[in-house]
């Protein structure tokens, strides 16, 4: 069972609705912090390119974390399926587009692309065209982030708000760093989640010298 284009969309709208109020307001999170924006912020050092930097995020629902971002002079662009989130996020004035890893074209580059916990609603068999796609969109000498769950082998399961919704949990940096052009250069684990669901940050850097 593969999860379709219009079963994705309700579930990341359900999960907008449900979350809204929390990702929009820092104060009503589990964690105090943003670990993902702490993790962008601390990792512009290791870009190639100082300076101007850009950043596209895969799965940004409303863009909570471009305010902050832009505010330091980065250039953000954003996709996602939920409608509702993406038109939230437009009202903000941000720029967020609907669309998927599967679906989004590539006609731009940018010194960060993050996948943000978006990845373990895809089927194994989209994995190589996410690859590709991401790969188009990133700058030599910039960075993957990744932000899923952390798990250490390949499982498959149902999601306990859709039991007709399959999740799947990997390792997704190995989805980069098997190639000789990735490197994987810091983990970051959240530390305000159960261990049951605990997540996870990867962070890649694409080679200056690609081979």
């Amino acid at each position: 069972m593969v999860n379709n284009k219009n079963k994705l969309e309700k579930y990341c709208n359900e999960w907008f609705i449900r979350n809204k109020t929390a990702i929009e307001n820092p104060n009503l999170r589990k964690s105090g912090n943003d670990v993902l924006l702490e993790v962008i912020q601390n990792s512009l050092q290791n870009i190639a390119t100082k300076g101007k930097y850009s950043y596209c995020e895969i799965g940004c629902s409303s863009g909570q974390r471009f305010d902050v971002l832009m505010r330091s002079g980065i250039r953000c662009t954003g996709y996602d399926i939920s409608t509702d989130a993406v038109q939230y996020g437009q009202n903000k004035g941000r720029d967020i587009r609907l669309g998927s890893a599967q679906t989004l074209c590539v006609d731009d580059q940018f010194s960060i692309v993050c996948l943000g916990f978006m990845l373990y609603l895809q089927a194994p068999d989209t994995w190589f065209s996410i690859m590709e796609k991401c790969d188009k969109l990133l700058l030599s000498g910039g960075l993957i982030i990744i932000r899923d769950f952390h798990a250490t082998e390949f499982s498959c399961s149902t999601d306990i708000y859709d039991p007709n919704l399959k999740i799947y949990k990997y390792p997704f940096h190995k989805l980069f760093d098997w190639h000789p052009n990735y490197t994987l250069i810091n983990t970051v684990y959240n530390p305000s989640l159960q261990k049951a669901d605990k997540d996870v940050i990867y962070v890649l850097k694409k080679s200056e010298n690609l081979k």
